[in-house]
């Protein structure tokens, strides 16, 4: 793992004297331009890459320009080779992108969290492996309403068996890909390992409009009903917690981690 920066201290530079050298993987999507403005705005981090495929127009753009703010100096790449200093990858791109950014961060032995959704179970297997060489962070949501109520389930699982049914309702903007979301899968699987069902807890999904994310869980029995809602009003609650959680990971040792991990520790 590569060391933290070190500022010269004759510097007039107001931010820490160490930074966190952070690339942005998936940079040219909509969680790449809060991810920016995130870490622009950081006193913790500093953003040295953003990271694109090869076929994207945006290649070779500023990062600043592409969330409309002033120019960085740091221009928009294909490969982390391109790039000198890092600390810290953060991926939100989609699954065979962010396995390809998953294998360049192995050679350079480099922390990575993974926020990307949709990876296939071979995928999947891909990354456990990995973490047995890293510190990844496999994250469907890093909210930290989502992980507040995954720790409400967490320390409630004697009291679903009460209940006769439970389910799951999402929404997401028109253009989002997985369908259901990967936190309503996390959210199904979790709900069917504390109740130990046999089968999935189902998920109604919905695509319409601009929301960032919202997902209910809904506990029914008999005549009465009970409803745990999260609703993400604007994509930054996920680039401020993925920047909590990517602090907390680079003190890692190598191993698989989750948001549960770093808000319950």
């Amino acid at each position: 793992m590569n060391g933290l920066k070190e500022l010269d201290p004759s510097s007039k530079e107001t931010r820490p004297r160490k930074m966190i050298d952070t690339v942005i993987s998936g940079v040219t999507g909509r969680m790449g331009s809060e991810l920016i403005f995130a870490l622009h705005k950081s006193k913790k981090f500093n953003l040295t890459g953003g990271i694109t495929s090869q076929n994207n127009e945006k290649v070779e753009l500023d990062l600043g320009v592409l969330a409309n703010i002033e120019n960085l100096g740091v221009k928009v790449s294909t490969t982390l080779s391109n790039i000198e200093d890092i600390d810290m990858v953060i991926d939100f791109s989609e699954p065979n992108f962010s396995l390809r950014i998953l294998n360049q961060a192995l050679e350079r032995k480099l922390p990575i969290l993974i926020g990307t959704t949709g990876h296939s179970s071979e995928q999947i297997k891909t990354i456990k492996e990995s973490a047995n060489f890293l510190p990844i962070m496999l994250v469907s949501n890093t909210s930290i309403g989502i992980a507040f109520i995954k720790n409400l389930l967490s320390h409630s699982s004697n009291m679903l068996s009460v209940f006769d049914k439970q389910e799951i309702f999402e929404k997401h903007h028109i253009n989002k890909k997985d369908s259901p979301s990967g936190t309503a899968l996390d959210l199904s699987k979790m709900l069917k390992d504390l109740g130990n069902h046999k089968q999935d807890v189902s998920i109604e999904s919905l695509r319409e409009g601009y929301s960032p994310g919202e997902h209910t869980i809904i506990f029914n029995r008999k005549y009465e009903t009970v409803k745990i809602t999260h609703k993400a009003i604007h994509r930054s609650v996920f680039a401020d917690g993925a920047l909590l959680a990517a602090e907390w990971l680079l003190s890692q040792k190598k191993g698989l981690y989750s948001m549960l991990d770093f808000y319950l520790p």
